[in-house]
């Protein structure tokens, strides 16, 4: 037989695309020759003692193939397991021929890494596979994925071990999910209550799940910084740099920027160290993330003392390298985020030796400064990418793949120990968990193989496994639409929250102008009424929003895609997405009604009146509720209503007397 290598557009049977994410190193095909299966016995060489791969396989093969197939170990069968020890551990092979397919890996890690690849094959198939070879292995040994659960979502359950199975299958092997106040440690009730926490069950049951897909959970919980739920309450707010702000009005904003311990107490140490102590049993990783990021307000409250005797980054490397050794004196490997050492890189030769740091770093097209920074420290070290989902209905995928492939890169050039792709919530977590699978596929795609693919490849891959769309139109209508939004969550919240209920704008909503690059948004910052601040925001949004009554829109944009592939949005997947387009338009609508309302962009006809399009809104999210609970909890489901509430009060209000621009 004569096998020619094929590329990840070549692969098909009778003509019908097949999607492989990721795409293994070396895929030969013999052309136009298949094996077909359609029933038999799936088996395991009877050293092998993994029975999760052979029910993934039968499963898989049943449903493609319509036959029934059995399972065993030490048999003969048509699709056979066995290890090679010729094979690097991590490595694997794939042949399809005589009839047969036979999966062979260097060790477990392998062999269970080749089953993955073989369940997409099957997958792409009605038992017809075409004749084939495929040498595979890993540029990242630890492909990890890092999910927020604490920010507004609270996953079921079933959730989370759906989530496990589908980044199994894309080749994940260890996942983290972020907790500030969403577990339920029994003293600490008034910092969860009502959030609908995970419970130490959920936590033991969920890591033996992963533990048998071959994904280490690591636990992942905030010990210093992001502390904002248990520094207002009544019984830890004197543990704060910020104590007198504990009772300030909820505000997503603020959530994300004071939260931080006042680590000159002894009690802040003990506080750190329960939350350790009493979190790291449910687990069997050996690693812990204590997190430990975004640390802003330390040295700027109730140690600003000492912080000027010391200095900032003295007074943190300290502080984690007492939590590190702490944790590295139970056998376990810590790890934290890195932004905060990086920020004072003169302290990186004293942190401690036994730390991982998670090199985050989220921008699109971003620099390898920082990656090398710690390889030259010698800082064992994960880089971190990004899915960019948070803060809208529809994640941006461009601004996702140009920020996961350059960072793989960086990686594989200095040295990384891992790659570990974030999915954030931030406000509320208005995005759908689901939506994020582009992100995770490219992740995938760029941690197996050092980011080395082209996105309209990956796109066109990610769409034939999420809507089975040869056409790639789907994914391209998302990508078109996701970064097209005016008026996202993102700039909805800020408008909203830039009044707290106290007659003037709120300090941390106008920081967040400070910060901008766009001179007109730096221009709401020195507003000292809300009124006013609002009208500068929506003029500095007035070139988006002024293309808001002749653009397209999400919805349609996307239904016309859908028709034009033949694809329709009936699966999980699916109705997210359009439920997304939806309220990314009414978002947009609304952004376009107030400013017009105001005089910052021309009133059109045609448009809806400010009243029609709150109603909207309110219709769009008692839809979006329903979505929320197939997924999650209710958690913070509340304050995301209460968003689009407020948002559509102000419509509904009108431009106060006089604010006009």
């Amino acid at each position: 037989m004569t096998y020619e290598p094929v590329a990840p557009d070549g692969l098909h049977v009778k003509g019908a695309p097949i999607a492989l994410l990721p795409w293994p190193r070396d895929v030969r095909v013999e052309t136009d020759a298949y094996v077909s299966l359609h029933a038999g016995t799936v088996v395991q060489e009877e050293r092998i003692g993994l029975p999760v791969l052979i029910d993934e396989l039968r499963a898989d093969l049943e449903a493609s193939t319509g036959g029934v197939w059995h399972g065993a170990r030490g048999w003969d069968g048509e699709v056979r397991m066995r290890l090679d020890g010729t094979l690097g551990e991590r490595a694997y092979t794939i042949d399809t021929a005589d009839g047969a397919m036979t999966i062979a890996g260097g060790g477990e890690a392998g062999l269970r890494a080749g089953v993955q690849t073989a369940r997409q094959l099957i997958r792409g198939t009605a038992g017809l596979l075409p004749v084939l070879r495929i040498a595979d292995e890993p540029a990242y040994a630890v492909r990890g994925y890092y999910l927020d659960v604490t920010r507004g979502r609270v996953p079921t359950l079933e959730r989370l071990r759906e989530w496990a199975r589908d980044l199994e299958l894309r080749q994940y092997n260890q996942l983290h999910l972020y907790i500030e106040h969403s577990f339920a440690f029994p003293w600490l009730s008034e910092a969860w209550r009502g959030a609908d926490p995970l419970r130490p069950e959920d936590i033991m049951a969920f890591d033996a799940y992963c533990r048998d897909h071959g994904i280490e959970l690591v636990p992942s919980i905030s010990t210093f910084g992001h502390l904002y739920a248990a520094l207002r309450t009544r019984g830890l707010r004197h543990l704060g740099e910020l104590p007198d702000d504990a009772d300030r009005p909820f505000s997503f904003v603020e959530r994300m920027a004071h939260h931080t311990l006042n680590i000159t107490l002894d009690e802040a140490y003990e506080l750190s160290t329960r939350l350790i102590d009493e979190y790291m049993p449910l687990f069997s990783s050996r690693r812990f993330n204590l997190c430990a990021d975004e640390t802003f307000d330390l040295g700027r409250g109730r140690s600003h003392e000492e912080a000027a005797r010391t200095g900032v980054g003295a007074m943190y490397v300290g502080y984690v390298n007492r939590l590190c050794a702490h944790i590295a004196a139970q056998g376990r490997e810590p790890m934290l985020w890195a932004d905060v050492a990086l920020a004072h890189p003169e302290t990186l030769g004293d942190l401690d030796a036994h730390a991982t740091l998670l090199n985050w770093q989220y921008e699109p097209d971003p620099s390898d400064a920082k990656t090398a920074t710690l390889a030259a420290a010698g800082v064992r070290q994960y880089v971190c990418p990004a899915v960019h989902g948070w803060n809208r209905t529809l994640p941006l995928l461009g601004h996702a793949w140009h920020n996961i492939a350059p960072m793989a890169g960086h990686g594989i050039r200095h040295g990384a120990a891992g790659f570990l792709v974030t999915d954030w919530g931030d406000y509320g977590h208005v995005n759908d968990p689901r939506l994020s699978a582009p992100g995770m596929m490219m992740a995938a795609e760029c941690a197996w193989n050092g980011g080395a693919a082209g996105y309209d490849d990956v796109l066109r891959r990610i769409g034939l496994a999420m809507f089975a769309d040869p056409t790639g139109a789907v994914m391209r209508a998302w990508d078109e639409q996701g970064s097209a939004a005016a008026f996202p969550w993102h700039d909805a919240v800020r408008l909203l929250e830039l009044d707290l209920g106290d007659g003037a704008p709120a300090r941390d909503t106008l920081a967040t102008f400070a910060w901008s690059s766009d001179d007109a948004e730096r221009a709401v910052a020195g507003c000292d009424d809300v009124d006013e601040a609002r009208l500068a925001f929506l003029r500095a949004l007035a070139p988006r929003l002024e293309r808001v009554p002749d653009a397209p829109g999400a919805l349609r944009t996307m239904q016309e895609a859908m028709a034009a592939a033949a694809v329709r949005p009936s699966s999980p997947d699916g109705r997210a997405l359009m439920r997304a387009c939806a309220g990314q338009d009414l978002l947009d609508e609304a952004g376009w009604r107030l400013a017009a309302d105001r005089g910052v962009v021309p009133d059109r006809g045609g448009m809806r009146d400010a009243a029609a399009v709150a109603g909207a809104l309110e219709r769009w999210f008692e839809d979006y509720r329903d979505l929320w609970r197939e997924t999650g909890r209710d958690a913070e489901l509340a304050r995301v209503g209460a968003v689009v509430w407020r948002l559509a009060d102000l419509l509904r209000v009108g431009a106060p007397t006089g604010v006009r621009a």
